[in-house]
């Protein structure tokens, strides 16, 4: 009765009949903090905002579409839940971080999902605590092999927030994007097509496990991030692997550095990392396996390091490094 309600009262002040997305923003409006929406399968038009803690939860075959100008879900309170939907077309300005979510909320569960036709996937700022698990995030299109070292390119902090030089995998936005936080979850994801895979700036304490990132520039693109545990994850295809930038106190454990070829790809890139741990990977197939520039203190344990055309390259800025057990073939 209430939905109904909200319904015809648009249709009384605007002369329109309400269209789904009108009728789920009254939902939203009209709820009350912790409580489940579902949604019924069909296409809501967005934007949507969610300023309430809600769980929003989709029947097979919903879908949030964006009007292409903004993100198509903004999620401004704690403790918000999104699953399940099928969301696209947001935004595309790089300059305003638009994304099929954006999150300024701590505490979001955002899983389930299923990501295309977006400028960023899901983007976290300034909001700790998120749980993004299980989703499938689509870009546009197949990688581009010609791409940006950051070692030649001598790139310094503060710089390549967003991507200097405009290319057409540049005015795509990452899979998930997360700048400011801590404290996050991030698990089971599939993320294709993308610029990046997952980005971090400035974002701590996060564990991310059992991730497949596939086609994109950088698998991994991290900078000024701390004390963070990657556990079981595949970086494989990409134009340039994984790159890691100006953080400390790292843990990566088990996971596949696989497959990334091009003329400047590496497996996996330390740059200025410290204090940091690097076991059970394996690092295979890859143009560099394993590049460590400016980096100090890094325990490089148990790893196999196999078929790359440079399996290992140890700068000499880097110092105080313990490499045990390794099998290199």
């Amino acid at each position: 009765m209430k939905r109904f309600a909200l319904a015809l009262a648009l249709l009384f002040v605007t002369g329109l009949a309400a269209s789904p997305g009108d009728d789920l923003r009254a939902r939203l409006a009209a709820a009350v903090p912790g409580e489940t929406i579902v949604v019924e399968a069909g296409e809501y038009d967005g934007p949507f905002v969610v300023e309430k803690p809600l769980r929003l939860v989709a029947r097979p075959g919903a879908a949030l579409v964006g009007h292409r100008e903004t993100n198509v879900v903004s999620v401004r309170a704690p403790g918000v839940e999104i699953a399940g939907f099928l969301i696209r077309g947001s935004g595309r300005d790089l300059a305003k971080d638009q994304a099929a979510i954006h999150i300024t909320g701590p505490d979001a569960f955002i899983h389930d999902n299923r990501v295309l036709d977006s400028l960023h996937g899901i983007y976290v700022r300034k909001a700790d605590r998120a749980r993004i698990e299980n989703n499938h995030i689509l870009g546009d299109g197949a990688v581009m092999e010609d791409v940006t070292d950051p070692v030649v390119s001598g790139l310094k902090p503060g710089e390549s927030e967003l991507c200097a030089v405009e290319t057409i995998q540049d005015r795509r936005g990452n899979g998930i994007h997360l700048w400011n936080s801590r404290g996050h979850v991030i698990a089971g994801n599939v993320i294709r097509g993308t610029r990046d895979g997952i980005y971090f700036s400035f974002t701590d304490d996060t564990h991310v496990t059992g991730n497949t990132i596939t086609r994109v520039r950088y698998g991994l693109h991290y900078m000024y991030s701390d004390t963070n545990t990657f556990e079981r994850n595949l970086f494989t295809e990409n134009a340039a692997g994984s790159a890691l930038m100006y953080s400390k106190g790292l843990v990566l454990r088990e996971n596949r550095f696989v497959a990334n070829r091009s003329h400047r790809a590496y497996g996996l890139l330390f740059q200025s990392v410290d204090d940091t741990r690097v076991e059970g990977n394996v690092i295979q197939g890859n143009t560099l396996g394993f590049y460590l520039e400016n980096s100090n203190n890094v325990t490089v344990h148990a790893n196999r390091i196999g078929g790359n055309y440079v399996g290992l390259r140890v700068s000499d800025s880097t110092s105080d490094g313990v490499f045990s057990e390794n099998d290199f073939r």
